[in-house]
């Protein structure tokens, strides 16, 4: 069986999934990208898990789960692993592809 990448398989999976299974693979495509950028800087930095979790007061189990998008970090938590990794957080916004219906604010 040949392997996938989850960019191709999530772009697949959007386009015949229903409402909330967009929504649920949106969440999760976030987490994957949050977990792959903060894994990226600290192994750029070369430092473990158990180094950044000393440094931020996150638990390495935690960064673990950040890293292989199973958990998603809280704002506070992001912060406190972006400022120990003297990293920047900023945040790009993106207009969909597809025009979602609009939601009652």
């Amino acid at each position: 069986m040949a392997t996938q990448k989850f960019s191709e398989y999530a772009k697949q999976r959007g386009r015949s999934a229903d409402p909330s299974e967009r929504d649920a693979l949106a969440i999760f495509t976030s987490a994957h990208v949050v977990g792959s950028a903060l894994r990226k800087a600290r192994l750029e930095r070369g430092l473990t898990q158990h180094e950044l979790a000393h440094a931020s007061r996150v638990t390495q189990a935690d960064i673990s789960r950040i890293e292989r998008a199973s958990m998603i970090p809280t704002l506070p938590t992001l912060l406190r692993l972006v400022t120990a990794l003297d990293g920047r957080l900023t945040i790009h916004l993106d207009r969909p592809t597809a025009p979602r219906s609009r939601r009652a604010s």
